[in-house]
């Protein structure tokens, strides 16, 4: 009786774990109201003009804040941000604080129940010239989550553009590729992401911008706070710039190479 009893419990356990991994996953985008967060991002890019040419070695380390500080009937949240602090060094060097306008001060980012970037307030006084709304959109995580809920081990397609206006000109770029849920585990979903990059810029009279890339990204999710846990991506760039000035044309290929961590650091 005792062994039936253990095949009839070791049964029900094993339909239950199946059901489990068959489990449809929803990624909620608005976080609750009062909800803070603390992030340290750590950043590094290699620019290499080719392979026997000195590049460029950028390392950013920063700390940033967010507190959800409203939330509207229609949906729409606002997470106030702020950059704590930041420290850059270029090939080495510490780069002085005031290269950097945003450090030590805050912006608020509206965002709709869908984790769409609505609007940013107080940006323009803070980078006069410069889209914070579109750089916040192609930043976004929630851009490339699914609209629908999927178990584990489904895939679902991305397919994003965007148009960030720039002193020289507008950039354009589009983000292709798959996400993918790998697990999820006491409310944490981790999400692997494959993506094609393709950028394009005409800045000034006869100056051309190019390239394309690719990228994995990791993501783990707290489902139920909305919120990432942790960000890690890495990505490879071919850029070719051209100049022309009358009959001559120059080109200027490099290799540029991003990795990017964020953790969550205070909850």
């Amino acid at each position: 009786m005792k062994i039936a009893l253990g095949l009839i419990a070791s049964l029900v356990m094993t339909l239950l774990s199946c059901g489990a991994s068959v489990q449809e996953v929803t990624f909620k985008r608005a976080q609750p109201l009062g909800q803070k967060s603390a992030y340290a991002m750590k950043n590094t890019v290699r620019s290499r003009p080719s392979p026997e040419a000195a590049g460029v070695d950028l390392l950013a380390d920063a700390k940033i804040e967010t507190e959800v500080t409203s939330a509207q009937q229609n949906g729409n949240w606002t997470l106030t941000t702020k950059l704590v602090s930041i420290d850059i060094k270029i090939n080495g060097e510490t780069q002085p604080a005031q290269s950097v306008p945003l450090a030590g001060k805050s912006f608020s980012v509206v965002m709709d129940r869908d984790g769409r970037v609505v609007d940013i307030a107080g940006s323009d006084e803070l980078m006069p010239g410069l889209d914070l709304k579109q750089i916040a959109t192609q930043m976004n995580p929630a851009a490339m989550l699914p609209a629908s809920g999927v178990r584990i081990g489904e895939t679902w397609p991305i397919d994003t553009s965007s148009d960030l206006q720039m002193a020289g000109g507008t950039m354009h770029q589009v983000i292709k590729g798959t996400g993918t849920l790998r697990s999820a585990i006491a409310g944490h979903a981790l999400v692997d992401f494959d993506l094609d990059f393709a950028l394009s810029m005409a800045g000034g009279p006869g100056i051309s911008l190019s390239g394309g890339g690719k990228g994995k990204a990791s993501m783990t999710y707290d489902l139920d706070k909305a919120r990432a846990i942790s960000n890690k991506s890495d990505t490879t760039m071919e850029i070719t710039a051209e100049v022309k000035a009358g009959s001559q044309s120059h080109h200027s290929r490099s290799t540029v190479s991003t990795l990017v961590q964020i953790d969550l650091i205070e909850k």
